[in-house]
């Protein structure tokens, strides 16, 4: 199978692209296979939880931070019908955000807070 033809119009402009820096060769490379400049899309498992999704959960605990990862669960699954999740779920997503259960720290009252509200050691 043969090469493509490229007119001589598209030619200088590559030839203008390259020179000036604006893109790379493989870019330009990959342009002219696909014919187009977007992205392809990423392999891998695609996310349990829509950003939509995990907002609600954020919300449920600003209304309630004593709730615990059990009833934010409940609560969810309740509210949605596509996803469902469970404790280790809303555990993983909240600890990716920074969020975790002051049971752990020996807090009577078990709250969900931030990890900015636990002091930490500056390093020197």
């Amino acid at each position: 199978m043969g090469k493509k033809k490229v007119f001589s119009p598209l030619k200088w402009q590559i030839v203008g692209l390259l020179k000036s820096g604006d893109k790379k060769q493989n870019e330009i490379a990959n342009m002219l296979e696909t014919g187009t400049v977007s992205d392809r899309s990423r392999s891998g498992r695609p996310r349990k939880l829509a950003f939509r999704d995990e907002n609600y959960i954020f919300r449920e605990i600003r209304k309630d931070p004593t709730s615990s990862y059990q009833k934010l669960a409940i609560d969810f699954n309740s509210k949605t019908q596509g996803v469902r999740i469970n404790i280790s779920g809303v555990n993983r997503d909240l600890s990716g955000h920074f969020i975790r259960s002051s049971v752990y720290q020996g807090d009577k009252k078990g709250q969900l807070v931030s990890r900015d509200a636990f002091p930490t050691k500056a390093l020197v």
